[in-house]
C-alpha cells in the first residue's frame, strides 16, 4: 500500500494488465478494480493511495503489467511539494490502520 513518492511532479498513472493467471485486484483508495487481460485502470499514483491485497502466488502464477505515467507540463501544482508528500504519508498510515497492510519489510 503506497503512493508513488519517487516522482518530482504529479503523475497520472495507467496500469494495464497484459497477462495474468489469477484474479488480483488493484485497489485505489478502497475501491477494487479487477482487471482482465488487456484492461487498464487510470488513477493519480502520486495523489491516491493504492495497493494489492496480500496474495499467495504459486510458482506458475504470472502477472504481467505495464505501467504508464503521464505528467503535467504546466499549470498549478505541477511539482510535488514536501507538504504534499507529508500529507500523503499521513493518508498512507491511515489506510494502513483501516486495512491492516503495512509497507514495511518482512523477513521470510
Amino acid at each position: 500500500m503506497h503512493f508513488d513518492d519517487a516522482f518530482e511532479v504529479h503523475k497520472l498513472t495507467l496500469d494495464v494488465q497484459i497477462n495474468s493467471t489469477l484474479d488480483w485486484p488493484i485497489v485505489v483508495e478502497g475501491k477494487e478494480f479487477l482487471l482482465k487481460n488487456n484492461e487498464g485502470v487510470v488513477f493519480s499514483g502520486t495523489d491516491q493511495i493504492h495497493w494489492r491485497a496480500p496474495a499467495d502466488l504459486s510458482d506458475t502464477d504470472v502477472v504481467d503489467m505495464m505501467f504508464c505515467h503521464a505528467e503535467r507540463k504546466d499549470g498549478p501544482n505541477k511539482f510535488v511539494t514536501k507538504e504534499h508528500q507529508e500529507k500523503m504519508f499521513i493518508l498512507q498510515e491511515e489506510w494502513a490502520k483501516k486495512i491492516d497492510i503495512n509497507r514495511g519489510e518482512e523477513k521470510i
